[in-house]
């Protein structure tokens, strides 16, 4: 079952998290106050809207007291609560500026997070769990034919192709989006895809690695390289936390033994971030600035 998407929005993940991840998903942004409870309690509302319609629609939470500048792009103050507006595709497609209920906030979502293409590609990724691939892609075919410039679906035949060991066919998608599709946070994260699975490609197997770390430990050149292969192995199957813990200690040992695979590190770093920032964007400013500390 996929997470809630809940984040906390500012003028730095803005851009990010709102208007590009509105190009594969709602993101429906909450306006709030501290001084204002029936606001925080609009925020608790959607916030349980998140969660049983989980990885449906991203919401954004707003502090208009800490975020002036963002506020009043939207022209949002302490007179305008509550409200909330929903981005899709980097623009607005309705606001709610009343009192909300459940029975409100659902009507106003529903449209858009129920329709046939989403449940298309509901049914496609339920198939890829239970192993049926060929029944998967008919499905995403079918999703294509019926919507073929929605790059949502494009997005998903590429990780298709990428769950069947078919790189080749991944890429073909990639390198047919357009540019500003492939710098979206979506494509950012396909990009960091393709880039740590040639770095497991070119490395030593699991067994390898894992032996190498036992003979020569981590503070040898050779466990350094090591475990930045293990970082990439641990990402490409899912264990993205895990591969941040070995990139952090690649760059914690850097720190004082120099060695040629700190770069290596950070630019891994750089593209799990990528990663983060789709699969799970809460967690990207903590590792961004355990980065930055480590770097500089």
């Amino acid at each position: 079952m996929s997470e809630a998407m809940i984040a906390d929005i500012d003028d730095i993940n803005f851009q990010a998290l709102v208007v590009e991840a509105s190009i594969r998903i709602p993101v429906l942004v909450i306006f709030w106050h501290p001084s204002n409870p029936e606001s925080q309690e609009n925020v608790e509302l959607w916030m349980s809207l998140a969660e049983k319609y989980s990885g449906k629609f991203i919401v954004g939470k707003l502090n208009i007291e800490d975020q002036v500048m963002l506020a009043s792009q939207f022209s949002v103050d302490d007179n305008s609560l509550p409200y909330a507006k929903l981005i899709r595709n980097g623009a607005a497609h309705g606001i709610i500026n009343e009192t909300m209920t459940e029975e409100l906030c659902e009507k106003f979502i529903q449209p858009h997070i129920d329709n046939e293409i989403d449940n298309l590609r509901d049914v496609a990724k339920q198939l890829i769990q239970q192993g049926d691939y060929d029944k998967a892609f008919d499905a995403l075919k079918e999703a294509n034919r019926l919507e073929p410039e929605n790059y949502n679906i494009l997005f998903d035949m590429i990780d298709y192709y990428l769950k069947m060991g078919k790189p080749e066919n991944a890429r073909e998608i990639f390198d047919g989006l357009g540019e500003h599709i492939q710098q979206s946070v979506h494509g950012k994260q396909i990009a960091a895809v393709f880039y740590f699975s040639e770095l497991a490609n070119q490395g030593p197997d699991i067994q390898t690695v894992q032996k190498t770390l036992q003979e020569k430990g981590v503070q040898s050149p050779e466990g350094l390289e090591a475990l930045f292969q293990l970082s990439s192995i641990l990402i490409l199957h899912g264990q993205e936390d895990a591969g941040a813990e070995a990139l952090t200690k690649i760059l914690q040992i850097s720190q004082t033994v120099p060695n040629d695979i700190k770069p290596k590190a950070a630019e891994s770093f750089r593209k799990l971030i990528a990663i983060f920032e789709l699969k799970a964007p809460e967690k990207a400013p903590d590792y961004r600035r355990q980065m930055q500390n480590l770097l500089f």
